[in-house]
């Protein structure tokens, strides 16, 4: 923080909140948000996303516990060579997006890829 000093702080946060806001905007179209139904509550620099329910039941009948979708989930992040979202916290069936301010804009378009290729599964 000190070597940044004030305005590059302000910088800072101005950029997580604006990777965060174009991130969800693009990703709430596709991905229910947690606590259900704020999906038109602004958000700042997180947001929680989840799976709607017929997801849930597809990746149940494979035979994967509910309890450990998100986790794998997270983990496919991973395998892209992503840093994964925070999962299951603060909701146990979420995935906390935080992007942060040295996100570039093909990186957020990445991220956004691969959450829309997820969901084709």
């Amino acid at each position: 923080l000190k070597a940044l000093g004030s305005e590059g702080v302000r910088k800072m946060s101005e950029m997580a909140v604006l990777s965060s806001v174009y991130l969800f905007g693009r990703l709430n179209k596709l991905y229910p948000t947690l606590p259900r139904e704020t999906e038109k509550i602004p958000r700042m620099h997180e947001f929680i996303i989840t799976l709607n329910q017929e997801h849930f039941d597809q990746i149940t009948k494979a035979g994967i516990p509910k309890n450990q979708i998100i986790g794998r989930l997270g983990k496919l992040f991973l395998d892209f060579g992503i840093h994964a979202p925070t999962v299951s916290f603060p909701e146990p069936f979420g995935l906390m997006i935080e992007p942060t301010e040295s996100y570039t804009k093909n990186e957020l378009d990445r991220f956004y890829e691969i959450l829309k290729g997820i969901k084709q599964l």
